[in-house]
């Protein structure tokens, strides 16, 4: 039987990971600020139009 809250513990987990990346990567990523907002909204309009978990640039803010 599947437990419920091993799959909700990866939730939370995958979710933390994503924006300790996310976070990281924007705080890296040698731009201008705006620029490095303008590459976080589109990574994460990708990633929510397309439903997946990658943008597909990795390294870049919002990814």
């Amino acid at each position: 039987m599947v437990n419920p809250w091993h799959w909700l513990r990866r939730l939370v987990v995958g979710t933390v990971r994503s924006w300790r990346t996310t976070y990281v990567n924007f705080r890296d990523y040698d731009a201008p600020f705006f620029v490095k907002v303008r590459l976080f909204v589109r990574n994460k309009w990708t990633m929510a139009r397309t439903l997946s978990m990658c943008c597909g640039n990795l390294g870049e803010p919002g990814c």
